[in-house]
């Protein structure tokens, strides 16, 4: 399977505390936030309509965690990788992968 090309490194912004800055290196350094990116946006392209807590649920069946789908879904969403839908007067939002986000998993 192709690495996805796309920059998910973690930023802290600048009125965080130094905490939130080291945080950020170490999840960097680990590859842990690429890791769970990936995998929220490979469950989005395998079940596409999806909320995120149903992704989340498809998170946890491959080995993952099914909170990584709320935390990283806005990520993914702001890089445009996914869209989200409201859907039932807006209170839930599907989950849709875009052409750029199908072209970062190389498929």
């Amino acid at each position: 399977m192709k690495q996805a090309m796309i920059d998910f490194s973690a930023k802290a912004r600048a009125k965080h505390p130094i905490t939130s800055h080291k945080a950020a290196e170490r999840v960097n350094k680990g590859g842990k936030l690429t890791e769970q990116r990936l995998a929220v946006l490979r469950a989005v392209q395998n079940h596409p309509g999806y909320t995120a807590k149903g992704i989340g649920v498809e998170v946890e069946y491959t080995g993952g965690k099914a909170e990584w789908a709320h935390k990283r879904m806005k990520d993914l969403d702001d890089a445009s990788l996914v869209e989200r839908k409201w859907i039932n007067s807006m209170k839930e939002r599907t989950c849709w992968i875009t052409p750029k986000g199908i072209k970062a998993l190389g498929a």
